[in-house]
């Protein structure tokens, strides 16, 4: 790794200023061409693996991102695969890590969403397409409003979503 070391640099910037010792830390950062052929590819970034080369190892996680339209790596939309200070190698705090690219819509937010308790209804890796909820609505919402009554609407409507804001 010295050898590549001399031009490129991993991690995150980051205000913490201590990175937390993981499994790419200790293993796969110190051995570059692991992952990546330096002589070599038709990947970016010189990768062995067209597409996400992380499922090579992360095999559960493989295509069930849900990003992968966004990017030819989703992986690296969010996680950083070198090294980060922060959990599960993110490139950031959560929530901040999801509004990179989701903004917050404006007006009368629900309340989980406002607090960016963003996987309080979605999975970032295995929730049901095509916005990766952990069920859909209107069982999802149930789960926290039980007691909503839903006399006289039954028929008409079929999602919370058709009158409430979500996000």
């Amino acid at each position: 790794p010295a050898l590549c070391l001399k031009c490129h640099k991993v991690g995150v910037e980051s205000l913490r200023s201590v990175t937390k010792p993981n499994e790419h830390s200790k293993k796969l950062t110190p051995f570059c061409v692991g992952c990546h052929d330096p002589h070599s590819s038709f990947s970016p970034k010189l990768m062995k693996r067209e597409g996400d080369a992380c499922t090579r190892c992360h095999t559960a996680y493989s295509g069930r991102s849900g990003h992968e339209k966004a990017s030819p790596q989703p992986c690296t939309l969010c996680h950083d695969p070198h090294q980060s200070a922060y959990e599960k190698l993110l490139r950031g705090d959560f929530p901040a890590n999801c509004r990179n690219c989701h903004k917050p819509e404006s007006g009368g937010a629900h309340l989980s969403a406002a607090k960016g308790d963003c996987y309080r209804c979605h999975l970032p890796h295995a929730g049901q397409p095509p916005k990766l909820l952990r069920a859909q609505d209107p069982a999802l919402c149930r789960e926290c409003h039980r007691d909503v009554k839903l006399s006289g609407h039954e028929k008409q409507l079929t999602r919370c979503g058709d009158c409430h804001a979500i996000h």
